[in-house]
């Protein structure tokens, strides 16, 4: 690595950094499957570890997270989510710019076909009567090559919707605009019947109540 450089590596491989000189470093840790799905998007790839010089891209997340370091205590909740997310999105930028990742995956006929998989999950998650099964039959595979599939990504077609339902909720919540809308509204329009449930899950995945977060948007306001 040289000054201005990003270094991605996968969690559990491992790896050894020399210094040849006293310098300074700034570590971000991204969870796995935010990693594949926002970063990598949901891409069926090998990724190893690869060095990022400088040029343009590179230049603009290094400034990013020298901000963030400074003023991630002074953002709100909903400013934290809004600058991670984008954030997210200029590194997937970079990898894809500089890796090849879209040239690799375009030749692959089970890459192109988990791409339309997932198209088809993302525009019908919030439906109360998808299961997999439905995304199955809907693109022609067995169920077994589907879970097949998801299997190679590390998560489960069940975990892909749940975890897609309960995103998609937080970031209604957390929308200034959506707040004439009710939490159990919010939690029907994303395909979940049980509102108590949808509760429980919510708070066990983000650590704290769709109504606390809720309060704590309008609070801001």
């Amino acid at each position: 690595m040289k000054p201005g450089s990003i270094a991605v590596l996968v969690g559990g491989l491992p790896y050894t950094i020399i210094f040849p000189e006293k310098s300074k470093r700034l570590l971000l840790r991204i969870p796995h499957r935010t990693f594949h799905e926002r970063v990598l998007g949901r891409k069926v790839c090998e990724f190893g570890a690869h060095i990022y010089t400088d040029n343009g891209l590179v230049r603009i997340v290094i400034a990013l997270l020298k901000s963030l370091e400074e003023e991630c205590d002074n953002l709100s909740d909903t400013e934290q989510y809004t600058v991670a997310d984008k954030l997210l999105e200029l590194i997937g930028a970079v990898l894809r710019s500089e890796s090849g990742l879209d040239k690799t995956s375009q030749g692959s006929a089970q890459a192109a076909r988990m791409c339309r998989i997932l198209s088809y999950l993302e525009e019908n998650y919030s439906d109360h009567e998808l299961t997999p099964a439905k995304g199955a039959s809907a693109n022609a595979v067995s169920m077994r090559h589907l879970h097949n599939l998801f299997k190679q990504s590390g998560i489960t077609v069940c975990k892909w919707i749940w975890e897609r339902r309960l995103q998609s909720a937080r970031e209604d919540i957390l929308d200034a605009s959506m707040i004439g809308k009710s939490i159990s509204e919010i939690a029907y329009n994303k395909g979940f019947n049980d509102s108590a449930h949808f509760s429980r899950a919510f708070k066990e995945r983000f650590n704290v109540t769709p109504s606390k977060l809720r309060k704590m948007v309008v609070e801001q306001d």
